[in-house]
């Protein structure tokens, strides 16, 4: 079920997409976008390390600070899926939204379902400006204590390093 079908340019040619595990969190993947499907799906039921829900598509010669850069992100840490598909003229289209397993939602005449909120972005300074968009959208919606962001105190977590010999 599709969240969110964002039309993308023939331009755009890859993908960057988030994997990873414990202790490798957000490793980064890019892949040539083709005349195949591209497609990523989490059923674990919540997000996960190796499965972000969301993705970035590069223009040619796009990177970190420079050129056309598209991002997309589902608003939501259950099962989901995101599919790149080429369509006949061309440009591409972009669908995220939760994936439902076969009989999972069930609804009565006249009930609704409403789907989770996709969060999307573009910028011509890379990636790092479309990292910037998002934060400068997701700071502007929070509800901040006393109205306004304040600079926050610095927080040490030091439960993980239980897990290694210290001598």
């Amino acid at each position: 079920l599709a969240a969110a079908t964002l039309p993308l340019p023939g331009e755009a040619v890859r993908v960057r997409y988030y994997s990873g595990r414990h202790n490798r969190e957000f490793e980064i993947n890019e892949e040539a976008l083709s005349r195949a499907i591209w497609r990523r799906e989490n059923r674990r039921g919540l997000t996960s390390h190796d499965a972000f829900p969301g993705a970035l598509a590069l223009t040619a010669g796009a990177g970190e600070d420079h050129d056309l850069v598209y991002g997309a992100q589902l608003a939501w840490s259950g099962n989901h899926a995101q599919t790149i598909e080429r369509v006949d003229d061309g440009r591409r289209q972009w669908q995220l939204g939760e994936w439902l397993a076969p009989g999972e939602v069930r609804l009565a005449p006249d009930e609704t379902l409403h789907s989770p909120e996709v969060l999307a972005t573009c910028s011509l300074s890379g990636a790092n400006g479309v990292a910037r968009n998002f934060h400068r959208a997701i700071r502007a919606r929070m509800n901040w204590p006393g109205g306004a962001m304040k600079p926050r105190p610095v927080h040490l977590n030091t439960w993980e390093a239980f897990y290694f010999n210290h001598r």
